[in-house]
């Protein structure tokens, strides 16, 4: 399943100008998030979910605003806790952002301020997927993903297991 997941998204990314990178199932780097309550939390402590997506986005950047937004639309069919957003940017502009995208799509999200995760994962454009299996990255989507429908598939195979 793992390698069909892979070759839809090399196969969509060619219609795209993004990025895919198999990651050899790394551990996933440690880093610090804020979360909206001010507290900072580790990279381990983001998701209890042995299996899960973390979306990562900043506040000046369109095709992250119609992909949070998308995921609003397909909230109701997706499983919850499988999906986190860390957003790139001071606080106060993340937590404006989240209240305009992550809050309303009902997700949970973390601001990067000092961008400690993007560097730490090695992200250089956003929107990223970031895929996690047992604390290890099984897989990297970066750059822009103007159509949110191309990935919806890769969200779906990926969360829903």
């Amino acid at each position: 399943m793992r390698v069909a997941v892979c070759a839809l998204v090399v196969a969509m990314l060619g219609v795209s100008s993004g990025s895919v990178r198999a990651a050899g199932q790394d551990a996933l780097p440690a880093f610090t998030v804020v979360s909206p309550a001010g507290a900072v939390v580790a990279s381990s402590e983001i998701s209890t979910e042995a299996h899960w997506l973390l979306i990562y986005v900043s506040t000046e950047c369109g095709s992250c605003d119609r992909l949070l937004s998308s995921l609003e639309q397909w909230r109701p069919t997706l499983p919850q806790g499988r999906i986190v957003v860390v957003i790139r940017g001071p606080r106060e502009g993340a937590q404006d952002y989240a209240a305009r995208h992550a809050d309303a799509a009902g997700l949970p999200w973390y601001t990067d301020a000092d961008q400690h995760a993007s560097r730490a994962l090695g992200l250089q454009h956003e929107p990223a997927l970031v895929a996690v299996e047992n604390g290890r990255i099984a897989w990297v989507v970066t750059g822009v993903l103007n159509d949110p429908s191309a990935v919806e598939p890769v969200i779906r195979n990926w969360t829903v297991r």
